[in-house]
């Protein structure tokens, strides 16, 4: 993930909903993301809100690899609405409170080998 690009971000958790919805589809889905790089790139997504960027990443996903648009939605999306305890930054159900937090557990592997 590059911190820098904010969408890069939103990009990394799509690719992890990906996995985990049909493993064994990240390979196809990242040579979509590389074909449609640039509709992802910084330019692209300004005007957007962060679930416009992951509705369009879910389609993507649908198109490319066959995945429910409506179940990676599911997992990327972030409410725009205090969870029962009052939490604001919740995340979602890829990165998110509650989780098994798959971001940060790829990041961490891949700064463990110098990627």
């Amino acid at each position: 993930m590059q911190p820098w690009h904010p969408s890069s971000t939103l990009v990394h958790e799509a690719a992890l909903a990906v996995e985990r919805l049909s493993p064994g589809s990240l390979f196809a889905f990242s040579t979509a993301l590389m074909q449609n790089q640039r509709d992802f790139f910084d330019v692209s997504v300004v005007n957007e809100t962060r679930n416009q960027t992951y509705a369009r990443l879910a389609a993507l996903a649908e198109e490319s690899v066959s995945i429910n648009r409506g179940e990676m939605l599911g997992l990327l999306q972030i409410a725009d609405q205090p969870d029962k305890d009052g939490a604001l930054n919740i995340g979602n159900k890829v990165c998110g409170l509650g989780t098994r937090d798959a971001g940060e557990l790829t990041d961490s592997v891949g700064r463990s080998r110098m990627i």
